[in-house]
């Protein structure tokens, strides 16, 4: 890596924290102008259709993504590089709803380097799972999302929050579709600690749209509600969370309630 490269992934890196995503697409675009290496050149043309996907232009991000796989299958790569395009494509087809093409290409990332990225791809497999799972209203299906991820959220690190939060859905889903009281009392305390976490990390979102969400699953009893909200909040991912930077605690709760309040509109 020279000294313009490194320079440019550090810009992008500190656009990502600070959630300017398409700014941090635009700027691994330029590293992977500047990189002398191929596989340099294909891994940050994958962080910057992963910075697309953060700010909600997934389709973009996934018709990049498919030609960048296929252009790679030709490139002299070593396999943690194929994996790591693999494991963005993979996480495009999953937020864009597409979950055979999102689990086929996940597997095929982890078969490529299986060190590499075994938890992440793991974890994006039981999110696909818990959604499929919602669609079909499959407790079944549901269960093995949950178990899947408890099995590996203790080595999440600083991800931990992420983990519990999802895994406070399949139990509230269950709940929804069982009415059993020890789904609901486990979806309150996941809830509750991935709040917390959050909140104790400073994180402008989460903290106020948790509850928001569990609200708003009890208040409709339907589970497909979950991805009804995804999907609307999606295109407006990157503007929610600069917007909530620069609000107090009480103005993002303001915020996040009258987002909740236009999708229920909209949903109506």
């Amino acid at each position: 890596m020279n000294l313009s490269t490194e320079s440019f992934i550090k810009q992008a890196q500190e656009l990502d924290q600070n959630y300017h995503w398409t700014q941090a697409s635009g700027v691994y675009l330029q590293a992977s102008n500047q990189a002398t290496e191929t596989a340099d050149k294909f891994l940050y043309q994958a962080f910057s259709n992963q910075m697309l996907v953060n700010a909600g232009h997934t389709e973009t991000a996934l018709k990049n993504l498919q030609n960048l796989e296929a252009q790679s299958r030709t490139a002299p790569l070593p396999p943690e590089i194929s994996a790591s395009i693999k494991y963005h494509l993979g996480w495009a087809y999953y937020d864009h709803g597409q979950y055979p093409e999102a689990r086929s290409t996940l597997n095929q990332a982890l078969q490529d380097s299986p060190q590499t990225f075994e938890l992440p791809i793991q974890h994006h497999l039981a999110r696909t799972d818990l959604d499929e799972g919602i669609i079909s209203s499959d407790p079944k299906q549901i269960t093995s999302s949950y178990q899947q991820l408890s099995n590996h959220n203790q080595q999440l690190g600083d991800q931990l929050a992420h983990d519990l939060r999802l895994m406070a859905r399949p139990q509230q889903c269950l709940f929804l579709l069982n009415r059993d009281p020890e789904s609901q009392q486990q979806a309150n305390q996941l809830y509750s600690q991935a709040t917390q976490l959050f909140t104790e990390q400073n994180q402008p979102y989460y903290p106020h749209m948790l509850p928001a969400e569990q609200q708003l699953l009890l208040e409709t009893k339907k589970p497909q509600v979950i991805l009804d909200l995804q999907n609307f909040l999606r295109p407006q991912r990157e503007k929610i969370y600069q917007n909530l930077v620069n609000l107090n605690s009480n103005q993002r709760q303001q915020y996040i309630n009258q987002l909740i309040k236009t999708f229920k509109q909209t949903f109506s």
